[in-house]
């Protein structure tokens, strides 16, 4: 068995299922994109605090390079602007993102349902991102793990969801969380096409029951 260490290209197939999926949901869903676009600008409207652009871009790393992943803006602005003033960057946006103050009141509904990943569309196009990996991460967290011998967000492009999603509420440690990570890697190196396609399938319609639930906050 090769190294968890080893690079692991992303096979073609899933590749060009990523992008074709992408492509199929980005017409699909576009009337919700004008919907968020509409109750964006109504947000805006009847509260001026929660006002700012609709989407934005933070870095990110997939097979060891970095990118910029977008998103539907579901922090205050205000909220942004002391997260620039203390780091200079919003890397560490997720820690504005679990406090319901911070959030406008699209960006709570959003969150909610896992609404304001949906430009994370565009990134799949680009191969970026695939639907299913290991969640991408922050630059400074991903070296941080490089620095304990953690591989994970090097060897293997990064997923729009995965089995550390799909599985949050039962994972209840950081080695757990790796553990996951490094069983898809496992299943992409030893996979047949077919196998992995079925594999990816079922984290999807996971993922779609959990999107459902609501638990996104």
């Amino acid at each position: 068995m090769k190294n968890m260490n080893d690079f692991v290209p992303c096979p073609i197939l899933k590749s060009c299922f990523d992008k074709f999926l992408a492509m199929v949901m980005l017409l699909v869903l576009t009337p919700i994109w004008i919907l968020i676009f509409v109750l964006s600008k109504l947000n805006g409207l009847f509260c001026p605090s929660d006002r700012g652009p609709i989407f934005y871009r933070i870095e990110r790393v997939s097979h060891g390079k970095t990118f910029w992943l977008i998103k539907f803006r579901t922090v205050k602005i205000a909220s942004i602007d002391q997260l620039l003033a203390k780091h200079g960057r919003i890397d560490d946006i997720k820690s504005l993102e679990r406090e319901s103050v911070n959030l406008t009141w699209l960006g709570n509904f959003l969150k909610k349902f896992y609404l304001d990943e949906l430009p994370q569309f565009s990134n799949i196009l680009k191969g970026e991102l695939s639907f299913v990996g290991p969640r991408p991460y922050p630059l400074d967290a991903y070296r941080k793990e490089l620095e304990q011998g953690i591989t994970r967000k090097k060897v293997a492009r990064a997923g729009l969801t995965g089995l550390v999603q799909i599985n949050k509420s039962k994972c209840k440690s950081f080695a757990e969380e790796v553990g996951l990570d490094e069983q898809y890697i496992r299943k992409v190196r030893t996979a047949s096409w077919l196998g992995l396609f079925f594999f990816d399938l079922k984290i999807l319609l996971r993922s779609l029951f959990v999107l459902a639930k609501g638990e996104g906050l």
